[in-house]
């Protein structure tokens, strides 16, 4: 499986060919795709915009259950705050005590395989990719002033989809997008807080960005060894096109 974030949106249909993928690019998608060409699909994917692979696990899965798969990190933010009042003879004193817990920035995979008698594989598939900030918040203790505490700020990416594939087909699925806008502001320095100066020398920069959460993957079904084997050299071959000295991309 690959989870990709490109920088704008995209659309594409069953039967998945570039050229008539090409031709309707711009809106999102949400229905699955189909290729046995994982590097025709990816290179699809940079016409669109900047493409950012998150993570291209392997995982192997026995039919009707799940299996999950989780890349990333824990970072402890404090989420609850206690104050004790402590009675002395020189007066009270007040001490607060944080509570910590882990939030987790990556990405997560779970996916269920179901075959059915034809060879369909059917996918419960849910993707989810977080990211934690830090926000510092000043709380106020009473008596015992204030406090500055990191919090957590969390930005989440996920879906829940259920798809129907072949086997050795890649299976795309896409349709969750967000926008950031951000603003550079460039100025002389002492001009900024002159009106008409700050125009003149100045120039004011908005950047507006989409970006989509795209899933890649291409179940295979294993029979015997021989099949393990192959598809362990199949990967390696795919990993070798994503590198992009390999590709001829700087």
């Amino acid at each position: 499986a690959t989870i990709s974030d490109p920088s704008t949106g995209l659309s594409a249909s069953t039967g998945f060919s570039l050229s008539n993928a090409a031709s309707t690019a711009g809106s999102m998608f949400g229905l699955a795709v189909q290729t046995a060409n994982f590097a025709a699909l990816i290179s699809f994917l940079e016409t669109q915009g900047t493409v950012h692979v998150l993570s291209s696990p392997r995982v192997a899965a026995v039919n009707n259950q799940k299996a999950v798969l989780k890349i990333g990190t824990d970072e402890f933010f404090v989420t609850g705050v206690q104050t004790t009042t402590n009675s002395t003879t020189t007066g009270n004193t007040v001490s607060p005590s944080v509570t910590l817990q882990p939030f987790f920035s990556g990405v997560v995979l779970d996916v269920t395989p179901q075959i059915d008698e034809k060879g369909n594989i059917l996918l419960h598939v849910h993707p989810s990719v977080s990211q934690v900030s830090t926000i510092n918040k000043s709380v106020n203790l009473g008596t015992a002033g204030s406090l500055n505490l990191p919090l957590a700020a969390s930005a989440t990416s996920e879906l829940d989809s259920i798809v129907r594939g072949q086997n050795g087909q890649v299976v795309a699925i896409g349709g969750l997008m967000r926008q950031a806008s951000t603003a550079d502001d460039a100025q002389l320095p002492g001009t900024g807080k002159v009106p008409v100066l700050s125009t003149l020398f100045g120039s004011k920069k908005r950047v507006n960005q989409k970006r989509e959460l795209v899933v890649l993957i291409k179940p295979t079904i294993v029979e015997g060894v021989n099949n393990w084997n192959d598809d362990l050299l199949d990967t390696s071959r795919r990993i070798d096109q994503l590198d992009p000295r390999v590709r001829g991309i700087r």
